[in-house]
């Protein structure tokens, strides 16, 4: 890993995302770009059209210039010895961002989420359902105080054999970079309870196949965001990493993915990859 790229909104997730990232450069001496896109709401360029005594032009410029002027002083606030650069633009958010990660060569993104509800969410999404969508490289979203030296466990959402088998050596890289151990985890319906034995035996020999330093667990509930977020939180887990497919905007009308359901309901740290 040598560039991460941390998209901040100035929040307090945004930082919480920034000290994350931070600790991941510190291990593998990578360059954390720091950047802000500044998404214009439809009513402010309205205002800026209808001032006679203000252009369009000059409302974009006082926007990225504050921008700019707080990404400096949140640069300067780092006390950690890292390499940091900073890039600000106004556009849409997801096109920006991707056009950012695929220019820079960015190996993984962090941000911080908040939760997101009702039509807005059903239809469009939080910036960081977006991203997940998206994002060619693995994203890590913070919604609460988390150091990467503190990930102990990571819980892996295990949903068979190939699915899993597109992210795992991503996954190994992130256990490796946090030094953390690794708990593939299956959620199993209830009704279930005889096919346990076939499940733990494909796990361990997908575990096998892939010389995984893993252990394996099934995890008994009708759902399966609910089941992997229990499993994390009754085994003291830091980090839920889960492989995701993209889903139809009608799909994602009807029902969120469980990575989506995740990102709405989890206290951790969530590391996703899209698996188109």
């Amino acid at each position: 890993m040598t560039d991460i790229l941390v998209l901040t909104d100035f929040s307090q997730e945004a930082r919480f995302a920034l000290d994350f990232a931070l600790d991941l450069s510190k291990k593998s001496e990578a360059t954390v770009h720091v950047v802000h896109i500044a998404e214009l709401p439809l009513t402010a360029m309205d205002t800026a059209y209808d001032s006679p005594d203000r252009s369009p032009q000059d409302y974009l410029a006082k926007v990225k210039g504050n921008a700019e002027a707080k990404l400096k002083s949140l640069v300067e606030s780092i006390e950690e010895d890292v390499i940091t650069t900073t890039h600000c633009e106004t556009g849409v958010f997801i096109d920006a961002s991707l056009e950012y990660i695929t220019d820079a060569g960015i190996d993984l993104v962090v941000m911080g989420r908040t939760g997101s509800s009702g039509i807005q969410s059903l239809l469009i999404g939080s910036s960081a359902e977006k991203l997940m969508r998206s994002a060619e490289c693995p994203v890590i979203t913070i919604n609460s105080p988390t150091r990467a030296i503190d990930i102990g466990k990571i819980v892996f959402g295990y949903h068979g054999s190939e699915k899993a088998s597109l992210v795992i050596e991503q996954v190994k890289d992130l256990q490796a970079s946090l030094d953390a151990n690794l708990v593939l985890v299956y959620v199993n319906d209830p009704a279930s309870k005889d096919e346990e034995d076939e499940i733990l035996g494909k796990m361990t020999e997908f575990c096998r196949e892939h010389n995984l330093n893993s252990q394996v667990a099934l995890q008994y509930d009708t759902s399966v965001s609910d089941g992997l977020l229990n499993f994390a939180n009754d085994n003291n887990a830091n980090l839920l990493a889960l492989a995701k497919r993209n889903q139809t905007t009608l799909e994602r009308f009807f029902s969120k993915s469980v990575s989506e359901k995740i990102l709405n309901k989890s206290p951790f740290a969530i590391w996703t990859l899209n698996t188109g």
